[in-house]
C-alpha cells in the first residue's frame, strides 16, 4: 500500500511540484527585478517548459495507467474467481495469476507507445483484482495460500534491489562523498521522518510509543529508491521509462 502511493500516485504530483519549484527561483528573481534579462528570459522559458511537460506527461499518463490497472485487475480477478468456484484451477496456479497481473499491467503501461505509468497501473490492478476475486465471499480477503508466490518473489526481488544499491554505495564511498549526504540522509531517517509522524496524529489515541516506533521503523526501503529515481526522470522527461542517476 505504502509502495503504490509513494511511487505512483505521489510522484506525478511530486514531478510537477518539483518543476514548479525548479521555476521558481528565476521567476521571484525577474517579478524583484521589474524586468527580465535575455538570460533570465530563458533560463525562465526553460523551467517553465518543464513543469508544462511534467504536467502534460503525468495526467495522461496516470489516466491512462488507471484505465490499465481496472482493466487487468478486474478482468483477471473475476477470471480466477470462476476458475476457483468451478474447480477449473487450485490455489497454486491462482499464485501464478497473482503474480503475472501487476507484472502484466506494469508492463503494458510502460511499452514506449503508451508510456504510462507502470506503478499506478500495477496499483490499481492489485486493488481491483482483490475486490473482483473476493466479490461474494464472505470474508472479502484473499486466501494466503493465493498469495505466497507473490510475497516470495517479492522478497527476493527486494533483497536484490538492496544489493545493488549496497554495490553502488561502496563504490560511491570509495571515490569520495560530501559528508553533508550523510547528515541529509541520517536526519531523513529519523527527525524528517518522526515530527511529521507526530503531526499528524495529533489528537489521536495511539500511544506516544507506538508513535515513536512509527517514525523511527515505518515503512522505507525499496519504495523510497524508486519514489526518489521516479519524479526526477519525469521532470526531464515525461516518456521516459528507465531509471538513471
Amino acid at each position: 500500500m505504502e509502495s503504490g502511493y509513494n511511487d505512483g500516485l505521489v510522484s506525478p504530483v511530486f514531478a510537477m511540484a518539483l518543476a514548479a519549484a525548479v521555476a521558481l527561483p528565476t521567476l521571484l528573481a525577474a517579478v524583484d527585478a521589474d524586468t527580465l534579462t535575455s538570460d533570465a528570459e530563458t533560463q525562465l522559458e526553460e523551467n517553465l517548459g518543464e513543469f508544462v511537460a511534467a504536467f502534460l506527461g503525468a495526467v495522461p499518463a496516470t489516466l491512462v495507467a488507471i484505465v490499465i490497472g481496472v482493466v487487468f485487475g478486474g478482468l483477471f480477478g473475476l477470471l480466477a474467481r470462476l476458475a476457483l468456484t468451478r474447480g477449473w484451477a487450485a490455489p497454486a496456479g491462482i499464485r501464478y495469476v497473482m503474480l503475472l497481473v501487476p507484472l502484466r499491467a506494469f508492463g503494458t503501461a510502460t511499452v514506449s507507445t503508451i508510456a504510462a505509468n507502470g506503478f499506478v497501473a500495477a496499483f490499481v490492478a492489485g486493488i481491483l483484482y482483490r475486490l473482483m476475486r473476493t466479490r461474494g465471499t464472505v470474508e472479502h480477503t484473499i486466501p494466503h495460500t493465493e498469495v505466497m508466490l507473490v510475497e516470495e518473489v517479492g522478497t527476493l526481488a527486494a533483497n536484490l534491489v538492496w544489493f545493488v544499491l549496497g554495490a553502488m554505495t561502496v563504490v560511491v564511498v570509495l571515490d569520495g562523498f560530501d559528508p553533508r549526504l550523510l547528515l541529509v540522509a541520517l536526519l531523513a531517517l529519523t527527525v524528517f521522518r518522526v515530527v511529521p509522524v507526530y503531526v499528524s496524529m495529533l489528537g489521536s489515541s495511539v500511544s506516544w510509543r507506538d508513535r515513536t516506533a512509527l517514525g523511527f521503523i515505518g515503512p522505507r526501503g525499496t519504495a523510497t529508491i524508486v519514489s526518489g529515481c521516479s519524479p526526477s526522470q519525469s521532470c526531464r522527461s515525461p516518456r521516459r521509462t528507465t531509471c538513471s542517476p
